[in-house]
């Protein structure tokens, strides 16, 4: 997770969302062992366990992270809220080639898509429908 508010700590980020009126239970509530890492907008970091968590940065208005978790030969990406305001990202497919799988976040139908306050956001294939 980015913090884009630097005087935040990111367990507090969670902490806060994780009570009424957004969850019914507190996170003091939770069993697990939780750990927080603040991660930078390129990233890499292994677990414990051997699973690896890379990220880079996404183009989107305030910042957002694509994920890739590698574990053994196996990937998977993670990819959210992503805009296509600027064309294609050479860096993002180079992020997600040869994953195994992959979840892309398209918010928007086709038709939807052509309305001039969502240019360059996903859709469901990931191109401009008029193109």
């Amino acid at each position: 997770m980015v913090n884009l508010e630097k005087n935040l700590k990111i367990d507090d980020i969670f902490k806060g969302l994780m009570k009424a009126p957004y969850f019914p239970a507190p996170f003091s509530v939770l069993k697990a062992k939780i750990q927080f890492k603040e991660l930078s907008p390129v990233a890499s970091t292994t677990l414990p366990s051997g699973v690896k968590v890379l990220s880079i940065a996404s183009d989107h208005p305030g910042g957002n992270l694509i994920y890739r978790i590698e574990y053994g030969s196996k990937s998977f990406c993670y990819i959210t809220d992503l805009s296509h305001g600027h064309g294609i990202n050479d860096s993002l497919i180079t992020f997600v080639k040869n994953t195994d799988l992959m979840i892309y976040d398209s918010n928007f139908t086709n038709l939807e898509f052509i309305k001039p306050q969502y240019e360059g956001w996903a859709t469901l294939h990931g191109k401009k429908p008029y193109n």
